[in-house]
């Protein structure tokens, strides 16, 4: 791990900077939108706000501020791999849109990102003009090979979206498994579990089929699929228990008892962010290593989701005691 001790080091540094509790509880006790503005103005995205004239415009900021950090993970990353791993969720997010595109015959393309490994613009001659001169990675080739055979005559948006966040875990836990890093193969096998946690439960609530849920069950996590969804059509209750089983934290799974209370599906997509983001917390014990560099970036992804919930809120006038309720835990 001796490549890691530098990047460690800079990525200690950096840490400090990040977005902290009483950054966001000055964001929202602000009167207005306008003394929230002024407040982020003032913390490390300040550079960026030059010409920035309006609250509405803080989107712009952030979108900018994570492609900096895109690009300053890309200078401090011994292992390639690595960065594959960190960045493969935008590489799937524009496959999905492309194919989306594709499938509705569709030639302009809205709301890719250049935050992944591969440009759009590539995915885009390869699956919508079949341009044959453009190569990809092994990994990306034989995914869109298989998935114009797989998707296209048999898939609609929604099955579009599981296909590819099966692939997407499935590409990203081989990631884990080939830099040999226990963290971030126990990372991703616990985003896997509440991905189908999320599934099994949303599923339950709109009263969705077991076929339905096993097409889009992911697997290669810790749940049991064979137990959890022998039992999918009984009782919500019984679900919840069971899942509880894998995770050894006790305030999630008190929090998963809360949501059979209350039945408030955000509340529970929170409170799972929030298991999360506490998991990340256990990379500062580390002396140096890949999930380091993981980490930091998956704490300024959730920064700027908080930022992004306070702002929202306070442009539209909503109750600061409201915001704080909608907020992630911070890393």
């Amino acid at each position: 791990m001796h490549e890691y001790l530098f990047p460690t080091g800079v990525i200690r540094e950096v840490e400090k900077k990040l977005f902290n509790y009483n950054d966001m509880e000055r964001m929202i006790d602000a009167e207005d939108v306008n003394q929230s503005f002024k407040i982020f103005n003032d913390l490390s995205y300040a550079d960026e706000l030059l010409d920035m004239g309006s609250p509405e415009q803080y989107r712009e900021v952030l979108a900018h501020d994570l492609g900096q950090v895109k690009n300053f993970i890309l200078t401090i990353t011994p292992d390639p791999k690595v960065i594959e791993f960190i960045l493969a969720p935008y590489d799937y997010h524009n496959l999905r849109i492309i194919f989306k595109a594709r499938l509705a015959g569709k030639n302009e393309i809205k709301h890719t990102t250049t935050l992944g490994t591969i440009s759009p613009e590539k995915f885009i001659k390869i699956i919508l003009a079949d341009d044959r001169k453009e190569t990809l990675p092994d990994d990306y080739s034989k995914l869109i090979s298989q998935a114009k055979e797989e998707i296209l005559d048999n898939y609609g948006p929604q099955e579009i979206d599981s296909y590819f966040d099966q692939k997407y875990f499935a590409f990203v836990l081989k990631k884990a498994l080939k830099i040999k890093d226990k963290f971030l193969i126990n990372l991703v096998k616990r985003q896997i579990d509440i991905a189908n946690i999320k599934i099994i439960i949303r599923s339950k609530l709109l009263g969705r089929s077991l076929a339905e849920v096993k097409r889009d069950f992911i697997f290669g996590g810790n749940l049991d699929s064979q137990g959890i969804l022998a039992k999918y059509e009984k009782e919500l209750a019984g679900l919840v228990k069971d899942m509880e089983k894998v995770f050894p934290e006790r305030q999630l799974a008190c929090e998963l008892n809360k949501f059979l209370e209350q039945q408030e599906f955000w509340r529970l997509e929170k409170a799972l962010d929030d298991y999360l983001v506490r998991l990340i917390n256990e990379t500062k014990m580390q002396v140096a290593g890949p999930a380091i560099i993981v980490a930091y970036f998956l704490a300024k992804k959730n920064a700027i989701k908080n930022i992004r919930t306070v702002m929202t809120g306070k442009i539209n006038n909503i109750k600061a005691q409201e915001i704080k309720t909608r907020v992630r835990e911070l890393y």
